[in-house]
């Protein structure tokens, strides 16, 4: 498990409802919440196109009617060397803190 989903689960323990959302399949996450009496829905979903957010907004209003806290636990790692960075990096690198 990763960072989120160890922040995920420690939450779930003082008794809010959770939400995955993730690049990837996140069931495993959802299923040791699930398992530890947590109430817990996860998506799968790229948060850096805006028509996937609000797409998001409304499927998590369909499953629990309304977000009371956001944790956001987004990034992305490119490992290059620095002089062969251009704008379209940097761009990229942006994208996830918009999108969360």
């Amino acid at each position: 498990m990763g960072t989120g989903a160890d922040l995920a689960a420690g939450l779930a323990e003082r008794g809010p409802t959770i939400t995955l959302i993730d690049r990837n399949d996140s069931s495993v996450t959802q299923r040791k919440i699930e398992e530890a009496d947590g109430r817990c829905a996860s998506f799968i979903a790229d948060v850096t196109p805006e028509e996937q957010i609000s797409e998001l907004a409304y499927n998590i209003r369909d499953v629990f009617e309304h977000i009371n806290m956001l944790v956001k636990d987004a990034s992305i790692s490119i490992v290059r060397p620095f002089n062969g960075t251009g704008t379209d990096l940097w761009q990229r690198m942006s994208m996830p803190r918009r999108g969360t």
